[in-house]
């Protein structure tokens, strides 16, 4: 059997459209085009990377059938393997495979302990030969295949959906009121989001000369359209903040940062003013030990 519709071949066309969408959304994400946004939250490390595992495996998933779709659609035989099935077939190979490589590595680190790039070769060469197998033993159910172009066009379609579904769950809600809420209540918003690293920054704000020079003391504040997040990782926490700031003399739009590690915490910050972006002084506090 040879060409397309060569069992041997179809899991490597569902390996490879697999890698190859893994590549594309990567690229989109880099470039912009499509966003894994944290805003308006508080996220740990942690979450930050099992979110983006989850992504890339359901990204992955996708494009594995997307990948044996191809074979499956110009096949002209009254009996053929079923998409699904050769996903399924596959994954599961893979996380056979993904199983068997944490013993190949734990066994092999030792030997290997100057090469880790063998180790991790080894281990991904591993999950990528049982996940081939997995999708070629699959390929040995067949069942009889619609002839009509409309029908497999269908099932190629409820395929997409089903495999594309678990990417909705990646998409992060956001309880944000949004900016025609009014600021009081933005406010109040962000005080029980972000409590101690909220109003630390109003602190911040309330103490820069730079800002009192343009706008008086502050009446009302409360955060915009922007960023408006707080991120941890091993040893420190960063956060942003886009705040609508309304003084005696007028209204700002005003950019907090801030990094927090070591027992102590840095603040900057800049203001929109008159089309102009004007900085606000740096600020240290250093934090009591044990805190």
């Amino acid at each position: 059997m040879t060409g397309m519709n060569n069992k041997n071949i179809v899991p490597i066309y569902g390996i490879s459209g697999g890698l190859l969408l893994v590549c594309i959304d990567n690229l989109l994400m880099r470039f912009g085009f499509l966003l894994q946004s944290y805003n308006y939250s508080i996220t740990g490390f942690l979450g930050q990377v099992v979110d983006s595992i989850f992504r890339e495996l359901c990204v992955f998933i996708l494009g594995v059938y997307f990948g044996i779709l191809v074979p499956w659609i110009f096949s002209k035989k009254n009996k053929d393997f079923v998409p699904y099935v050769v996903v399924v077939g596959l994954i599961a190979g893979g996380l056979i495979g993904f199983i068997l490589s944490l013993f190949v590595s734990r066994a092999t680190y030792r030997i290997f302990t100057a090469m880790p790039i063998l180790v991790m070769v080894i281990s991904w060469g591993l999950m990528g030969l049982c996940a081939y197998w997995g999708g070629r033993y699959a390929c040995r159910w067949e069942v009889k295949q619609p002839l009509l172009p409309k029908r497999r066009f269908f099932i190629a379609v409820v395929g997409i959906i089903i495999f594309g579904s678990p990417l909705f769950l990646t998409i992060k809600r956001t309880d944000f009121p949004g900016q025609k809420a009014s600021i009081s209540v933005r406010h109040e918003w962000a005080i029980k989001k972000f409590k101690s690293f909220y109003t630390d920054a109003i602190k911040y704000l309330n103490t820069s000369n730079v800002l009192r020079e343009h706008i008086g003391d502050i009446v009302e504040i409360g955060p915009t359209i922007g960023q408006n997040s707080v991120g941890s990782s091993p040893g420190e926490v960063l956060g942003q903040f886009t705040l609508e700031t309304v003084g005696k003399k007028g209204k700002v739009i005003a950019t907090v940062n801030f990094t927090d590690f070591s027992n102590k915490t840095i603040y900057s910050g800049n203001i929109s003013f008159n089309n102009q972006v004007i900085q606000l002084e740096e600020q240290t506090e250093d934090l009591p030990e044990g805190e």
